[in-house]
């Protein structure tokens, strides 16, 4: 531009206001310029921001996507692992099941084992009594040539049961006697009544026990009985053997109540009644030896029978001469 010289105030003022003008447009135009400026930086940033917010957006979705994704992951596996664990349970199941099984089958086993075992032992004794059986075919051929005498000794055995058991005592005092097979001894029960009862009373209640355990003694529905095997020095089973039945509930009361020589009293009269009348429950007079707690023989009887008929006849001669 160049340089003009303005003499004239009115041309000075001119200048001035055209310099004030460009001054203002200037500022003016800087200042739109910075608007704008300002507006972009705002557009760039709220660009930038919107972007981020995308950009963050996007992240979260991911995020989430990964999330749902893991969650998922953890329920199939959750899934997974309550399957594994029902299937473990089934098989811990099935296990325990064959273990029972297998259990139950030992179980069978020891006692089949135990039922062969007991039929091994059956057999042999079977074996056993056949062989006595035998044994026994063999003697009685033997003996049967002599089963007429024995009849006769068992009918004069009653004969003279039958004669003397009106004269001859069974209280046990002389060595031979008549004894009741079969009758329970009293005794035992005085004995345990007089430790309960007043003596006047002990005799009547040791009676009155006696005739109710005798009356027990024939109920034919009452078997305290059990078989026992008697074994020889070898081992091997020789007989088979009835005895008292110990374990018997009456029995087990009995004793309880009375004491060990009462229990022994019916005991013994048990036994005897089971080996001289089994069926018929009742005594059974026999002739006896009382201080060998045994039968007597014939010949004991009739030597006793002939020295009391001795001592019966001096005792009547001695009498006629001290009368004379």
């Amino acid at each position: 531009m160049g340089l003009f010289v303005y003499n004239c105030p009115s041309e000075r003022m001119k200048v001035k206001q055209l310099e004030r003008d460009n001054c203002v447009g200037k500022l003016l135009k800087e200042v739109k310029n910075l608007k704008d400026e300002l507006k972009a930086k705002k557009r760039s940033i709220r660009e930038c921001r919107n972007k981020e917010l995308v950009e963050r957006e996007a992240l979260i979705e991911l995020e989430r996507l990964k999330l749902d994704e893991d969650k998922r992951m953890i329920e199939k596996s959750q899934l997974n692992m309550l399957r594994l664990v029902e299937e473990e349970k089934k098989e811990r199941e099935e296990i325990l099941n064959k273990m029972h099984q297998v259990v139950k089958e030992m179980e069978a086993m020891q006692e089949l084992s135990m039922v062969n075992e007991e039929l091994q032992g059956k057999i042999q004794a079977m074996e056993e009594m056949n062989k006595q059986l035998k044994e026994k075919v063999e003697e009685f051929v033997e003996v049967e040539t002599l089963h007429k005498g024995n009849h006769e000794l068992q009918e004069a055995r009653k004969e003279l049961i039958e004669a003397l058991k009106h004269t001859w005592s069974s209280t046990g005092r002389a060595n031979i006697g008549i004894k009741e097979m079969g009758k329970i001894d009293e005794k035992p029960f005085l004995r345990a009544c007089k430790q309960i009862y007043r003596p006047c009373k002990a005799q009547l209640q040791a009676t009155t026990q006696c005739s109710l355990w005798q009356e027990n003694l024939k109920d034919q529905d009452w078997y305290p009985f059990k078989t026992i095997f008697i074994s020889d020095c070898e081992g091997n089973i020789s007989k088979m053997e009835e005895v008292v039945d110990e374990e018997d509930e009456k029995l087990k009361i009995l004793k309880e109540e009375w004491g060990c020589d009462v229990y022994m009293a019916v005991a013994t009269a048990l036994k005897e009644l089971n080996e001289y009348n089994p069926t018929g429950r009742s005594v059974v007079p026999e002739l006896w030896n009382f201080k060998e707690q045994r039968k007597a023989t014939l010949k004991e009887v009739i030597i006793a029978y002939m020295v009391k008929n001795m001592a019966t006849l001096k005792r009547k001669r001695g009498t006629e001469v001290y009368c004379q």
